[in-house]
């Protein structure tokens, strides 16, 4: 039987999580990695990193680098905590930026292949828009320095 992760170490998430399920769309060639947490995972406000008591989840994606000729996409219910100072707030995940639609490893990968080519061809390559692409390059640049 094959360990999905193994199989899938790219995503390089820690052991917190699990690879709950794999969903293949072969029409538009798209990769769903539904991850799940392990139930000892602790949870704390985004705001004051105060432990704080699991309200619900949002079903949140995160596109990731590209497995063959399949864009690869994180999904994760994502909890939201209530904090007695803050109220509901979502948490992070370590694979992503607070508000981001990338992971952190496709947005370096962005910023690499930027160095050497134009935003319109990196738009193309990836299959997302140059405006979306150049983005997210600069948030990453700005927030390297």
């Amino acid at each position: 039987m094959i360990d999905l992760k193994e199989l899938f170490g790219f995503l390089k998430v820690s052991n917190n999580y699990t690879i709950d399920n794999v969903d293949i769309n072969k029409q538009t060639h798209e990769l769903y990695i539904k991850l799940k947490s392990n139930e000892s995972e602790v949870l704390v406000c985004p705001s004051c990193s105060k432990r704080a008591k699991k309200y619900d989840a949002l079903s949140k994606s995160w596109r990731h680098k590209d497995f063959s000729s399949y864009k690869v996409y994180i999904v994760y219910e994502t909890p939201r905590v209530k904090c007695s100072n803050h109220g509901v707030k979502l948490t992070s995940v370590q694979w992503a930026h607070p508000r981001h639609a990338f992971t952190k490893e496709m947005e370096y990968f962005m910023l690499e292949l930027s160095k050497s080519m134009n935003y319109k061809d990196l738009g193309k390559v990836l299959g997302e828009h140059d405006t979306r692409v150049r983005r997210v390059i600069r948030k990453v640049a700005k927030d390297e320095k």
